[in-house]
């Protein structure tokens, strides 16, 4: 059975799995550089959050979430892709659904760590002046040459919180698929015929868990940036930032090119993962009508969890994966 969800805003991604929009510059002050850092980490972290309930995560009696994810980020100068992985958490303290950000508080969780396949790394803590804690992979958005998070498939990917005077030790985990999903029917910047059925073919994911398909116009230009554009935010907190919302969460389009129009999106949810649907012309001929010279994005995405009793409440370990596509409509 399908649901469409008409035009709405698509929190996507995850992660998470993107961070921080912004780099940081040499000739700042430390202490400001580590201000600047965590402020950007706490937008990264609150709009990661909020992607993931908007995409049906529930918070309530959360005391904690962990995201991780990958994303895939096409280079058009270059034609080449790059597999980069994310992971956020954050102690879900005070929260109000009718508020941007949702989160008006959150908790000390201690030192958070991942582990998977025999290695670990160590998320970095960001502490606001406002006391508000999350914890993210990187310091800023482009450290990803020296923090790595592979993709190992088949794999339990453990996060580990040492605890706090407000929340006790804890662990959680997911496992990976066998493979990330990966779309096969399309290239990047392959032309598409406007007035057409749109045939989306993809490989890859959990087999027993329901995907979403996503199409919507490409917001910005097309050449001259890299484009993220493996899955929603779910991964972890740091990748490209959206001009409107500010900084992605984990696992999301990166800024400028190829990336999503907000609000115009349309999100069509399957039950299963069948590796194929067709979108009708008519939604096709819709969302072209509101692109820029008929640039549009397609894709799939998928989100499997898993959660645990803590401290009164639960724990979640969310896992966000998707691969989308930039075409050419005509």
């Amino acid at each position: 059975m399908k649901n469409k969800w008409s035009w709405r805003v698509l929190v996507v991604g995850l992660v998470l799995m993107g961070v921080v929009a912004g780099c940081s510059d040499a000739s700042v002050p430390v202490d400001d550089r580590a201000l600047m850092e965590a402020t950007n980490a706490v937008a990264s972290v609150n709009s990661g959050v909020e992607s993931l309930t908007s995409d049906g995560v529930v918070l309530d009696g959360t005391r904690a979430l962990f995201s991780l994810g990958w994303q895939e980020r096409f280079h058009p100068g270059a034609q080449t892709n790059t597999l980069v992985g994310n992971a956020m958490a954050v102690g879900i303290g005070e929260r109000d659904t009718n508020l941007r950000p949702i989160l008006r508080s959150s908790i000390d969780l201690g030192t958070v760590t991942l582990a998977y396949a025999g290695n670990s790394v160590e998320l970095r803590k960001h502490a606001s002046p406002k006391g508000r804690v999350v914890y993210t992979l990187r310091s800023r958005p482009r450290d990803e040459a020296s923090i790595l998070l592979d993709f190992v498939p088949n794999t339990v990917y453990e996060f580990s919180a040492s605890g706090s005077a407000d929340f006790s030790a804890a662990k959680i985990s997911v496992t990976t698929p066998a493979a990330l999903l990966g779309i096969t029917s399309h290239t990047h910047e392959q032309v598409i015929g406007a007035s057409d059925e749109l045939t989306l073919v993809w490989s890859g994911g959990k087999q027993n868990q329901g995907v979403a398909i996503v199409l919507g116009p490409a917001r910005g230009q097309k050449s001259g940036d890299e484009m993220g554009i493996r899955g929603p935010r779910g991964g972890g907190g740091q990748g490209g930032g959206d001009a409107r919302r500010g900084p992605h969460g984990p696992g999301n389009l990166g800024a400028g090119v190829g990336e999503l129009e907000m609000a115009k999106h349309v999100i069509i949810k399957l039950e299963t993962n069948p590796g194929t649907y067709t979108i009708p012309s008519a939604t096709l001929q819709e969302v072209v009508s509101q692109s820029t010279n008929g640039w549009v994005v397609c894709g799939v995405t998928q989100i499997d969890g898993t959660t645990a009793d803590h401290d009164g409440g639960k724990i979640q370990a969310i896992l966000r994966d998707g691969a989308r596509v930039l075409l050419k409509a005509e």
